[in-house]
């Protein structure tokens, strides 16, 4: 991923923050540690993401330039 992230990498950082913003309005320190261990997992769902699609960019980059000859 170059550039723009995608919107599935948009969706985990704004369900980060969603869960962030709970873990602030909890009520308990239990529902805060639950809450902030979500937005984690949201967070390193949305690293994994943009990992793939970089990966991906550049495989098909690959794919599409011509075979190079053997000396």
């Amino acid at each position: 991923m170059f550039g723009r992230p995608s919107s599935a990498v948009l969706m985990c950082a704004n369900r980060a923050a969603e869960c962030k913003m709970l873990a602030a309005l909890a009520d308990s320190p239990d529902t805060e540690r639950y809450y902030l261990g979500l937005a984690k997992g949201w967070l390193v769902h949305g690293k994994d993401h943009a990992f793939t699609e970089t990966v991906d960019s550049i495989l098909s980059r690959h794919r599409n330039e011509p075979e190079m000859e053997s000396p």
